[in-house]
């Protein structure tokens, strides 16, 4: 069943001189768009579909958001902020996201996610992040994006903490997930950044590029930008080094995608490098 404004679709039909049984007709029972009006309820998506294509009216005029819906188009906007490091806009807006309202569990998840991954970047509160996330990987399997990204963050909490022996068992752990799964997310993207700032950091470069590669090569393939800044940038810090030539083409080739994605974060961060 789908919730619809009944009242609005009804206003709608008197507006066009119609009867319930006119506005069935050839669509439902003249009973099911008398339920639609009273009960603000649809039995399906394809005969509220054909009502208001008879209306002239759109779809999305008469259906009611649900808390779910609002929530949704919450996280969808923190994942936005979040590409370009905007973590402090992103903070305030989790924090009217009301976990209790859902019944979801792929949405709790993503909820619970963001909390870690927001705890870990702005509120700098290492210990909730990790619970956040040990929540996550306890209620999802590897095949879902959110495990996968769980993973990789608490790799990079222990990573940040210097605790390398933890980190390197969650890196592998993720890497495992990305060689066996087949994910069609853009997520990906990050992770894989994430990971190669681990190779980074013990100074295993060739790697770090290799993983990069990847994510780059998924970028393409989705013909996004997603993370690619940071992609190029550790690629570029890579090459600087290894001694490699070309590093200042590199940290122009982040620079230049990070001003195209409108990541002023990531600008900065590549300008103090050149200094």
């Amino acid at each position: 069943m789908i919730k619809v404004d009944g009242a609005l679709l009804k206003e709608y039909r008197k507006k066009k001189g119609l009867t319930q049984v006119q506005l069935a007709e050839g669509i439902c029972e003249q009973a099911t768009v008398s339920n639609i009006e009273n009960k603000n309820m649809s039995p399906g998506i394809n005969i509220l579909s054909a009502l208001c294509k008879k209306l002239n009216v759109e779809i999305s005029d008469i259906l009611v958001e649900t808390e779910e819906d609002k929530i949704r188009k919450k996280l969808s906007e923190i994942q936005s902020l979040n590409a370009v490091s905007k973590y402090k806009e992103s903070y305030e807006i989790l924090q009217t996201v009301d976990q209790k309202k859902v019944s979801n569990s792929d949405l709790l998840n993503q909820i619970l996610f963001y909390q870690g991954l927001l705890d870990h970047l702005y509120a700098k509160k290492e210990d909730a992040a990790l619970f956040y996330f040990n929540q996550v990987l306890e209620q999802t399997t590897e095949t879902d994006i959110h495990h996968l990204q769980a993973a990789a963050n608490v790799a990079m909490i222990y990573l940040a903490k210097g605790e390398l022996d933890f980190a390197k068992v969650y890196v592998e752990r993720t890497l495992k997930i990305l060689n066996d799964t087949d994910f069609d997310n853009l997520m990906v993207c990050a992770v894989y950044y994430n990971i190669a700032t681990y190779y980074s950091k013990i100074e295993n470069y060739e790697k770090a590029i290799q993983l990069c590669e990847k994510g780059i090569e998924y970028n393409k393939k989705h013909k996004s930008t997603h993370s690619l800044e940071y992609l190029f940038y550790e690629i570029a810090f890579c090459h600087k080094q290894l001694g490699e030539d070309d590093y200042l083409e590199r940290y122009m080739d982040a620079k230049k995608v990070a001003c195209f994605n409108g990541n002023d974060h990531a600008v900065k961060v590549i300008e103090n490098d050149l200094k």
